[in-house]
């Protein structure tokens, strides 16, 4: 069995391998410049806004709004092979972009009947696919994070790092005092534990729920959707992935309004590796550990645990990183990892065609849209 498991990776390895190899001398793809030479016409004069693993377009450079055919400003959400660990930048992995969107349909499917999600769904894109578009939502600035046990992290906002490590008695909100002694590292928390976080400046904090009320960032009411939305996923998706012998530790979610009717949905990626932390558990739910006794990790942590100082990941880390991420895609989906083997020029640019025609895409509304919009505001 532990011969063939190699054997295994080692066909992984050789397929990350040809992909690094083939695409080693291509320059690194630049939407904005794509975009500003007319690869995707009607997204001429677009402006991009490139976040740490994700660019995305929603207006152009005289600030008209993105509107698909149906009359909704919408945004387009193009994922990259980019990766990011403490606030940096470490480069790319191979076919990272596909996995994440590729798991992220995976979970939508999983909490479609249970909340709203920002994405508006493709015929002509296909999942995994870099490309969606989504309805433009006004973002809370909020990232519920949910925590149901305690894993040795050293990320800022991590509850190991603030209780543990630096021996704080309050984290958002909450004083561990009481608690202490029943806290186990890795072990499961005495109570699930909300602990939201929001930007300062360039990174993120973790603050108490009051905070958003306090600062005028949502409604009581709002919160109180907010969080209960995530706590229902969060038991939807941890069902699934226990049953497949996965645990779930803690999840990120972030979420927004309708600009047209002021309707909360989940916006962003949903239960990734990137936002999520998976762990292996055996038939009786008991983590299981790798040769060097850490739990066995299907999740960014892998990455984080190898990266050093603020340097870029060499070839033989993206190799490793990559590898990862397929066993983890394999493990989560239950199905074998079919790469696409294209550019990420090739991908990006040729979805971004097909989602402008399907979806109506164009910057700015009609002047019929807007003569009904006008009506409908005299009428009310």
């Amino acid at each position: 069995m532990k011969k063939f498991k190699q054997t295994i990776e080692e066909a992984i390895e050789q397929m990350v391998m040809r992909y690094i190899l083939e695409h080693k001398e291509k320059k690194l793809f630049n939407l904005q410049e794509a975009l500003d030479l007319g690869l995707v016409p009607h997204l001429k004069g677009a402006k991009v806004y490139s976040g740490k693993t994700s660019d995305c377009v929603s207006e152009n450079a005289d600030g008209k709004k993105l509107y698909n055919k149906d009359g909704n400003e919408v945004i387009l959400m193009v994922r990259s092979s980019r990766i990011s660990t403490h606030d940096i930048g470490r480069g790319t992995i191979p076919f990272k972009d596909q996995i994440q969107s590729l798991i992220n349909n995976l979970m939508h499917g999983i909490i479609r009947h249970l909340a709203d999600y920002s994405l508006i769904e493709l015929y002509t894109v296909k999942p995994g696919s870099p490309v969606s578009l989504h309805h433009n939502l006004d973002q809370f600035l909020i990232e519920a994070v949910l925590r149901t046990h305690l894993p040795k992290a050293n990320t800022s906002t991590s509850m190991y790092k603030n209780v543990i490590e630096l021996q704080k008695t309050t984290f958002s909100g909450i004083d561990f005092r009481p608690y202490l002694e029943n806290l186990v590292i890795n072990g499961k928390l005495p109570f699930p534990v909300d602990s939201p976080s929001t930007k300062d400046v360039e990174h993120d904090i973790t603050v108490a729920p009051e905070y958003f009320v306090e600062h005028g960032i949502c409604t009581p009411l709002e919160y109180r959707i907010i969080n209960n939305i995530s706590w229902l996923c969060y038991g939807a998706v941890s069902e699934y992935l226990r049953r497949i012998g996965l645990l779930l530790l803690d999840t990120k979610l972030e979420f927004g309004k309708r600009k047209s009717n002021g309707h909360i949905m989940i916006s962003d990626e949903i239960f990734t590796p990137d936002s999520s932390r998976f762990w292996k558990i055996d038939e009786r739910g008991t983590i299981q550990t790798d040769e060097n006794d850490q739990p066995i990790s299907f999740s960014k942590e892998f990455a984080r645990g190898i990266s050093k100082d603020k340097r870029q990941y060499n070839d033989d880390e993206r190799l490793a990183i990559a590898v990862r991420y397929i066993q983890s895609y394999e493990f989560i989906a239950r199905q074998k990892f079919v790469p696409d083997m294209r550019s990420e020029e090739e991908k990006v640019l040729r979805d971004l065609r097909k989602a402008v025609k399907e979806g109506g895409i164009r910057f700015g509304k009609k002047k019929a849209e807007k003569k009904n919009e006008k009506m409908t505001e005299i009428t009310n």
